[in-house]
């Protein structure tokens, strides 16, 4: 079963990303902050990670590029998330092998989450269009 880590300060949006990427039989673990991320990766060993940019204090954008600069996690897909409109512009800078602004539909949130986990190499370029 493939793993995905989910890191949101929102958790009724959490409860619902998780419960749908559940039902198309990921694992899922959710967590609302950044404080101890890199223990999470490392312990659960996600083969994709979804990521709010806006997590309070912490910038998901910070965390993706220190994530992809450790080598035992830098093959491990991106997605950062965000209902600012012009994080959308330098998500690759950071790493992410895409982005989707809030809101999205869910389908298209579970399609482009099965494309990045089924990559070899992660490298799809995906941005969601107004």
């Amino acid at each position: 079963m493939k793993r995905i880590l989910l890191v949101d300060d929102n958790t009724d949006l959490l409860f619902v990303l998780r419960a749908e990427l559940e039902r198309k039989g990921f694992d899922v673990v959710t967590s609302t902050g950044c404080n101890d991320i890199l223990n999470m990766v490392g312990e659960y060993q996600p083969d994709l990670l979804i990521l709010d940019i806006h997590l309070g204090a912490i910038d998901g954008r910070i965390f993706c590029r220190q994530l992809k600069s450790t080598a035992s996690f830098s093959h491990i897909p991106v997605i950062l998330i965000s209902a600012d409109v012009d994080a959308s512009r330098d998500y690759s800078l950071f790493g992410a092998s895409a982005f989707l602004r809030k809101p999205f539909g869910l389908a298209l949130f579970v399609s482009l989450a099965q494309s990045l986990i089924l990559l070899d190499d992660s490298s799809l370029e995906f941005q969601q269009t107004a």
